[in-house]
């Protein structure tokens, strides 16, 4: 990336914008919620084409960017591409639950294992195999009838970008405020993986469709704090 673009959140954590660096120019807008929230991380991938975000509402967010964001391997702009929708659409307008139409954030696919120690891998055709088919960030469908009836005057709610995936952490939230504990987000050296660890001494690794979206599958998972040795 080398310093190409840069990744901001609103002061509410609602709102994501990736901005290019050279010019100061916002190249993409992006909505993890209508409720506030505590942005912990945001991470880019190597060519940044994804942006994933872990907040204190317990759930991590990955986005598709743009081609007017994304890099290629040489560090410059990708090459401009017709984009067809994917990952569903929300089916609210409010908290991070609001991605219903790719998959609800709570319901994650967990490998087998248990509480402590390390889960067993799930294995996914996905982590290994990459694709070049064009993806999109859902919108609400109010936001998708504005296109058969332009005339109609829509609210900039209604035509934001809803992630593409959504992956549920299950750390036990902090007592004192009910939020989840801080966690950091990465992405994987495989493709479309997903690394995850927290203050309270969890780490996740999990992939998502790169075409579908919606529910992140678990791959693996360590636990290397106990409750009371947790940095919280």
């Amino acid at each position: 990336m080398d310093g190409k673009r840069l990744v901001t959140a609103s002061e509410k954590g609602t709102l994501v914008r990736v901005w290019n660096t050279a010019d100061g120019q916002l190249l993409q807008e992006l909505r993890r919620g209508a409720d506030p929230a505590h942005i912990y991380s945001l991470a880019l991938s190597r060519n940044c084409d994804w942006l994933a975000l872990s907040s204190d509402k317990g759930t991590v967010h990955v986005f598709a960017l743009g081609p007017a964001v994304a890099l290629s391997l040489s560090g410059q702009a990708a090459p401009a591409s017709v984009s067809t929708p994917g990952g569903g659409k929300p089916g609210g307008v409010s908290g991070d639950e609001a991605q219903r139409g790719a998959a609800p954030p709570e319901g994650v696919s967990v490998a087998n294992g248990g509480t402590n120690g390390c889960a067993s891998e799930a294995t996914s055709p996905t982590a290994t195999t990459t694709t070049t088919t064009p993806r999109q960030n859902p919108t609400s469908f109010l936001g998708m009838v504005k296109g058969y009836v332009p005339a109609i005057p829509l609210p900039k709610y209604f035509n934001s970008e809803w992630s593409f995936a959504q992956f549920r952490i299950h750390d036990e939230p902090v007592a004192s405020a009910g939020a989840q504990p801080p966690s950091i987000v990465g992405f994987g050296a495989e493709p479309n993986t997903v690394l995850v660890v927290t203050a309270g001494g969890s780490f996740y690794r999990v992939v998502f469709d790169p075409v579908k979206g919606g529910q992140c599958t678990q791959l693996s998972y360590c636990k290397f704090l106990e409750k009371q040795d947790a940095v919280l």
